[in-house]
């Protein structure tokens, strides 16, 4: 941040350009304040992730945490999070969706089998359907 000063000898520099002055200048400190903070906090937010890996090494560790289930138990928060910010309402469910054969083997042949084996994977209630869509 470059500092201003008061030209010397400038006949023309009034009240209103010396309160610009102070102005730019109070501007330049609380823009600075605010780096500061912000570098403060980044500092924090890094340790706190260090912290919660090394939790988390030593709960897998002990057997106490699975790496899968975390993932998708975050997965399913911040899934309620973006549905509950965007007001997100579905009348139907997927698996219903895709119960449907002709649905399923359309989505499965476009999809591919192992975006449609994955999405099997990744839910409990879809488990059955990328066998019943490809036969």
């Amino acid at each position: 941040f470059g500092s201003m000063s008061v030209p010397v000898g400038c006949d023309a520099w009034d009240g209103v350009q010396r309160s610009s002055l102070h102005s730019h200048d109070s501007l330049r400190c609380a823009v600075e304040a605010q780096y500061n903070e912000i570098s403060i906090l980044r500092r924090g937010v890094a340790a706190c992730r260090e912290d919660v890996a090394v939790l988390r090494e030593c709960l897998e560790d002990l057997g106490v945490l699975r790496p899968a289930a975390l993932l998708a138990r975050a997965h399913r928060r911040r899934f309620a999070a973006m549905r509950a910010a965007h007001r997100f309402s579905a009348q139907t469910r997927l698996d219903a969706l895709l119960g449907t054969h002709e649905i399923a083997l359309a989505i499965s042949v476009l999809a591919g089998v192992t975006a449609v084996s994955a999405l099997g994977m990744a839910s409990r209630a879809l488990a059955r359907i990328p066998s019943a869509a490809l036969s």
